[in-house]
């Protein structure tokens, strides 16, 4: 609700990245436009690049400084985990000319920053600015969950339960309104409740029973229900859609996913078969991607030819799906075929390294077109700066963290160069870059230093061209923390579960897991001289 109601038909239409390529970069007329700038800082958002979101918004301030723009800017700051900096900012933010949906917003950034007290006070704001809309109940329910105590959640669910859905356009907002109010701590027998109250008042049909089933999946109201309740849902809705294959297989599809979780051979059996009756009438994927799951499982006695039709018709239907790809790479493996193997792992990285390339280029038209960051290494005249290689500019730098190299991972040519830096260039190196960080103990040293974890997986590929930071602690820093108690597990989750023996690797003594545990008010102390930094060049 934030949003005007373009920029959400623009996001329910594209990805974020064809947002910014076809809306976006090729309108540089617009650039004094405020709006221009906010789009491509939602954009960049959405793809877990904080700094140019952050950037992005920056310069929608400076266009026109609404409280919209600066709400943005602040979330970015709290997203990044820079909460003194997202403090400062806050208290720029002007309650009285927000409206309803951005004192929402509002009252999540006090609540992430610990400003709870602010939330009482902002109330009696949030009651003037009612519209007599459908987002008056929705967002008295968000501001009233992040109140603290048992009136503001009791508050909370009666709003929440009195949005009605009917007044929506579309049953697929609704839910999603429900999705994203679950997701901020709503107890299992109230979510219950919500979905109950809906069923009994509406009846499900054929064009809202996928967007009804997906959110049951997702709040996990599903999952929480009891045997009988769950038995008596299944009975409806093959009685009621036995007709309808699309809406029979998403919820087979949970139903599967559920009995796996539990380890329920005999129901998963049961399931696959009701998908085999389906695909047989009618191709269906997600019916075919069930049964090859299960085949997988049964593998030692499965039928190795229905199998393979079945991963090349899954092949067919979606080329560059990483899964089917994988699952495909598994069979060969299991069976020895090698050279087929490699082909299909050849061609997903061929796959894998054209996304990454699009965004790479996506990010580096933002650089040139916002940042100037001139590159922090300074090697002696003469010799050629691993880092930027004698350009002065900052590449676009990927990040990751743990105890085993790229170049133990990917098979890619590169050139390599390991060095160490001061404190100084070690913060302009870490300075707003995306980490992907498993061990907590060098996960706070790092964020200390400026950078911010992402959810963002890193890339499986390298992209030829491009530059990658492989930090890693050296080896008397393992020994150090290995001393003092912590597991391997704990000091790099990633380092315990790669397929070479850490013990051998490293020759170090870890303690038995789970270890020394993490007091989070008294972390190992670190510096830049801890760390070693191979700087990867692909080629």
């Amino acid at each position: 609700m934030v949003f005007d109601i373009e920029i959400i038909n623009l996001f329910k239409e594209n990805k974020p990245e064809e947002v910014l390529k076809q809306y976006i970069y090729q309108y540089r007329d617009k650039v004094e436009d405020h709006n221009y700038h906010f789009l491509i800082g939602i954009c960049m958002l959405k793809l877990g690049f904080l700094h140019e979101a952050f950037t992005a918004f920056s310069k929608a301030v400076d266009k026109k400084a609404s409280e919209r723009n600066k709400l943005f800017k602040t979330f970015t700051l709290i997203q990044a985990q820079r909460f003194e900096q997202a403090i400062e900012e806050r208290k720029k933010l002007i309650p009285t000319e927000m409206t309803i949906s951005e004192l929402t917003v509002l009252i999540q950034i006090d609540h992430s920053l610990n400003l709870s007290q602010n939330i009482s006070l902002l109330l009696p704001v949030f009651d003037k600015k009612r519209t007599g809309g459908i987002e008056d109940e929705m967002m008295f329910a968000f501001a009233y969950l992040f109140l603290k105590g048992k009136y503001g959640y009791r508050t909370s669910l009666h709003y929440a339960n009195s949005v009605n859905s009917k007044r929506f356009k579309k049953v697929d907002d609704y839910f999603t309104f429900i999705e994203e109010f679950v997701k901020n701590g709503v107890k299992p027998k109230d979510v219950k409740k919500i979905f109950n109250v809906w069923l009994a008042k509406n009846k499900l049909t054929d064009e809202n029973a996928i967007p009804v089933l997906k959110a049951m999946g997702s709040t996990n109201y599903f999952s929480n229900l009891s045997a009988k309740e769950r038995n008596d849902l299944t009975n409806k809705i093959i009685e009621q859609f036995k007709h309808n294959d699309t809406v029979l297989v998403q919820y087979y599809t949970m139903l599967y996913s559920l009995n796996e979780e539990l380890n329920n051979m005999e129901e998963m059996s049961k399931i696959s078969e009701k998908m085999e009756e389906i695909e047989n009438k009618k191709h269906n994927t997600k019916a075919l991607l069930i049964l090859v799951l299960q085949q997988f499982k049964l593998f030692i006695s499965t039928d190795k030819k229905l199998l393979f039709e079945r991963l090349n018709r899954l092949i067919q239907d979606d080329n560059e799906n990483m899964l089917y790809r994988k699952l495909y790479f598994e069979f060969c493996t299991q069976l020895g075929r090698s050279n087929e193997a490699m082909e299909i792992n050849k061609s997903s990285i061929i796959f894998q390294q054209k996304k990454e390339k699009q965004l790479v280029d996506l990010i580096k038209v933002f650089h040139n077109f916002y940042l100037e960051t001139k590159c922090p290494l300074t090697p002696p005249e003469g010799v050629k700066c691993p880092l930027c290689h004698g350009s002065k500019e900052m590449p676009i730098v990927r990040t990751i963290v743990f105890n085993t190299s790229p170049r133990d991972v990917y098979a890619e040519k590169y050139e390599s160069e390991l060095i160490s830096v001061n404190d100084n260039v070690f913060k302009q190196l870490v300075n707003w870059q995306p980490m992907n960080v498993p061990s907590v103990l060098i996960g706070d040293f790092l964020r200390k230093n400026g950078a911010y974890m992402t959810n963002r997986p890193f890339p499986d590929v390298l992209v030829p061209g491009e530059t990658y930071l492989f930090i890693r602690p050296k080896k008397e820093v393992l020994e150090r923390l290995a001393n003092e108690g912590y597991s391997v597990s704990t000091i790099d989750p990633l380092m315990s579960i790669m397929e070479k023996n850490h013990k051998i690797k490293y020759s170090i003594k870890f303690p038995e897991e789970p270890g020394k545990k993490v007091d989070f008010n008294n972390l190992p102390e670190f510096s830049s001289n801890d760390f070693i930094i191979e700087i990867i060049k692909a080629i």
